[in-house]
């Protein structure tokens, strides 16, 4: 049976155990090491300074000084040693240690006693080995170690913690993502985590901004083109009945042209493209709004109009003449009664009709309608769309009481 990590914590962690506890036992022999080098350096400290008191003592009177003869045993020469230490002794340099059968240790080392005497101080050593000897010295250095164990693989745990969780939180906001109706947004990181979430959520604002303009592009085409589908669909109809007219062909290139530029115009608003401005006469542009549609509308409408013949806006014409259509289309389909009042004042443009049920208060937004409209809901949203992006301020009110009137206002104060 195998046993395998999976996730980047999990993996995290066994890399941060598995140095932990490599590193501890790497100390843990490096300090046993350094005990035997310690224990080595004060024993040869040890013979040494015997051995410089015997030689010193020997060059003045000649004569040897008392050992204690339960450590240290002086050979003046190599044939008064046992056979074990001459073959010890050859075998090996001049400053060496010897392990017996019997458990054991010596350390040796060369003494010259004159110019052609050389003579060999032993020294048994066995009881002077406190790491050997001492098994309290290893309980301590098993203990440290299981307490550095601890101490490491709860660090590590923590550390793993610290730096995964962030990527983590990274991983399951991607996730949440996914989801097209997902509204989470990347979280608040510091350092290079943070630049990179922060570049990823706006990534993501843009692809959605994106998706938002596609979708709005494609309502808009289908709300927009219907007009003059509508006159190209009546114009074939009447050819088919009475034969092509003159006024049948122009109608028809009328008609296309108009598609060719509302789709251009419904692109650029898509994209989200700045609009050249330039000075737009208001009256005209309302007065031609009506035309064309009272020539797709059967019966006599009140229509009063109260505005300036020279007031003007500076502002995108394109996107002007959409917003106007728009705003006098929206009467004429929703309208209770052929009654519509048109003002400007003040850099407001205010155009109302009279209805007869109440209408949802939020009818600037995508696919909001009412109930006796037939129609997209996109009318009023591709207004507001357009007034946010010229920067102009659209308002929309009821009136109660037996006339109810429904009235749109847009103050053009803010010039684009």
């Amino acid at each position: 049976m195998s046993f395998r990590l999976s996730g980047i914590k999990q993996q995290t962690l066994l890399i941060m155990v598995s140095f932990a506890i490599g590193l501890t036992v790497l100390y843990l022999g490096l300090s046993i090491i350094t005990a035997f080098i310690v224990e080595d350096t004060m024993i040869s400290k040890v013979m040494k300074r015997q051995a410089q008191n015997i030689s010193q003592q020997y060059n003045l009177n000649g004569t040897l000084p008392p050992l204690d003869e339960s450590i240290f045993t002086l050979y003046t020469d190599e044939q008064s040693m046992p056979k074990w230490l001459q073959h010890a002794v050859k075998k090996q340099s001049d400053d060496q240690e010897i392990f017996t059968e019997d458990n054991h240790h010596y350390h040796y080392m060369a003494i010259y006693l004159s110019e052609e005497s050389k003579g060999y101080l032993i020294a048994e050593v066995s009881s002077w080995l406190v790491v050997s000897n001492q098994p309290k010295v290893f309980l301590i250095y098993i203990v440290g170690l299981v307490i550095a164990l601890l101490i490491a693989i709860f660090l590590a745990f923590h550390l793993t913690r610290y730096i995964v969780s962030p990527v983590l939180m990274l991983t399951r906001a991607v996730e949440e993502k996914q989801s097209i109706e997902s509204n989470a947004r990347m979280p608040h990181l510091k350092h290079e985590l943070g630049y990179l979430s922060d570049s990823m959520q706006m990534s993501f604002d843009r692809l959605d901004q994106a998706l938002l303009r596609e979708q709005n592009f494609t309502k808009d085409v289908s709300h927009e083109l219907r007009t003059p589908l509508t006159v190209l669909t009546n114009t074939a109809t009447l050819m088919a009945q009475r034969g092509c007219k003159q006024q049948d062909i122009e109608d028809i290139h009328t008609a296309t042209q108009k598609l060719s530029q509302l789709v251009e115009q419904l692109f650029v608003l898509a994209r989200g493209e700045s609009h050249e401005s330039q000075r737009c006469l208001v009256k005209p542009m309302i007065e031609q709004a009506l035309l064309s549609l009272l020539e797709t509308d059967i019966g006599e409408w009140d229509i009063r109009l109260t505005i300036d013949d020279q007031q003007y806006l500076q502002a995108p014409s394109a996107l002007l003449n959409i917003l106007i259509r728009n705003l006098i289309e929206n009467v004429f389909r929703h309208a209770s009664a052929k009654r519509i009042d048109i003002v400007w004042h003040q850099q407001t443009l205010t155009i109302a009709n009279p209805i007869v049920e109440s209408l949802p208060d939020n009818l600037t937004h995508s696919q909001v309608k009412s109930t006796a409209s037939n129609g997209l809901g996109q009318g009023l949203f591709l207004v507001q769309r357009i007034c946010q992006q010229c920067h102009w301020q659209l308002t929309t009110t009821m009136t109660e009481g037996c006339r109810k009137q429904f009235m749109i206002a847009i103050d053009f104060s803010n010039q684009y």
